[in-house]
């Protein structure tokens, strides 16, 4: 059984959930109360520099999830949405949001509109760059000279040509898991 929702009604109680600070994390929704903490966003232009906690990126932007399919950890993501990806050495944790929150208690925050190139538009490929306190992975045309192509080590398809294919090599210099590549391994520039 289906019921029909107004469009209106549908945008009003998705603002009310996004206010009141819902989201999704691992395969359960999350409430977050406001610590106070700043969420952090920027806009993920392939040439631009973001300093401080604004490093991350606003999933509404031009670079936000344009993504066929984006998945975060094993969850998939909605429209709209990155993944937040907070590293250690011992735990990862993966976190489907509008904006990530800063990391914290030692962990390093990666947000990605994209963790392949299978997740953007053809002809677009998935980028990744070091920002100053997280990395930060966009859709774009081509890699900037401070990004590498992010891939998935496990895709039969990975889009990396066969010169420089898809490894897991030097991902740890991206603090991101072995489940991550980036073509030929390439490591932060």
């Amino acid at each position: 059984m289906s019921i029909n929702v107004p469009r209106r009604l549908s945008s009003f109680m998705l603002g009310v959930l996004a206010t009141a600070g819902y989201g999704c994390g691992a395969d359960r929704f999350t409430s977050t109360a406001d610590s106070g903490a700043d969420v952090v966003e920027s806009s993920p232009d392939a040439g631009g520099d973001a300093s401080g906690s604004d490093a991350a990126t606003d999933a509404s932007a031009d670079g936000g999830n344009t993504a066929r399919h984006l998945t975060c950890g094993s969850t998939p993501c909605g429209p709209g949405a990155v993944c937040c990806a907070y590293t250690t050495s011992a735990v990862n944790r993966f976190e489907c949001r509008g904006a990530c929150p800063p990391a914290g208690g030692g962990e390093w925050l990666s947000v990605l509109s994209c963790t392949e190139m299978a997740d953007c538009t053809m002809g677009a490929v998935c980028c990744i760059e070091r920002k100053s306190t997280s990395n930060v992975s966009v859709c774009t045309t081509q890699c900037g000279s401070n990004q590498v192509p992010l891939c998935n080590p496990a895709s039969a398809d990975s889009g990396c040509a066969p010169t420089s294919p898809c490894s897991s090599t030097n991902i740890t210099d991206w603090k991101l898991p072995l489940t991550f590549g980036t073509c030929g391994g390439q490591g932060v520039p």
